[in-house]
């Protein structure tokens, strides 16, 4: 039989003896994490890579980027293009660009040249955004490759309705890329494209690398 110990603060160990036991800090590490984690909270909402004031232009907001495309539908159609994307507006939660480039070389079928044009919204805080865009894609078919030369058509126009969701890298002064679902819905052409293409609706994927300026 043991005693019970003298002192509140005290308990008995497997001998009997009377030990202080060991203070208990738990309410206070709550409290002190509770205050910690509200202020990273509060901090997260006033921080963002493109730093200022909500809804306010900063000097951390990308300018323009020049980079290289290339969409491709796994099988007859991969179109090539160099683009220039310039931001026309910016903030800490979004920014929105419009794309303009040059198509200066399709494959595996048939060569073509033409011009794309793209708008984009991002949404994001950081270098890595969401990024959705609408646009429209000309192409003009003037050769086919030696292996294809009177299955494909030449000489004809195409034109059609392009969409972007994807993900976007964009950083001032750094890398640029971007990669997502681009489909394409054509709206003139597809009798000669036909064989280059089965559907008006086709489903491409787009992978774009290049480089951000801020001026």
């Amino acid at each position: 039989m043991t005693c019970n110990c003298p002192v509140k603060t005290q308990e008995h160990t497997s001998d009997g003896q009377c030990i202080e036991k060991p203070k208990l800090h738990m309410k206070s590490s709550i409290i002190t994490i509770l205050i910690l984690a509200s202020g990273l909270a509060l901090s997260g909402q006033n921080l963002s890579y493109r730093a200022g004031k909500c809804n306010t232009k900063s000097d951390f907001c990308p300018k323009i980027a020049l980079f290289h495309q290339t969409s491709y539908n796994f099988g007859g159609l991969g179109i090539n293009s160099v683009n220039a994307d310039i931001i026309l507006l910016c903030n800490r939660n979004y920014m929105a660009s419009l794309r303009a480039g040059i198509n200066y070389f399709s494959f595996p079928q048939a060569h073509s040249a033409g011009a794309p044009l793209e708008f984009n919204f991002m949404i994001g805080r950081g270098a890595w955004l969401f990024e959705a865009g609408l646009g429209a894609d000309y192409l003009y078919f003037y050769k086919a490759y030696p292996k294809f030369e009177g299955v494909v058509h030449t000489n004809f126009s195409y034109l059609a309705i392009t969409g972007m969701i994807g993900v976007r890298y964009e950083r001032v002064n750094g890398l640029f890329f971007r990669a997502g679902y681009n489909p394409h819905y054509t709206v003139v052409g597809f009798e000669n494209a036909e064989p280059l293409i089965k559907h008006p609706f086709v489903h491409m994927a787009a992978i774009g690398i290049g480089y951000t300026f801020n001026n």
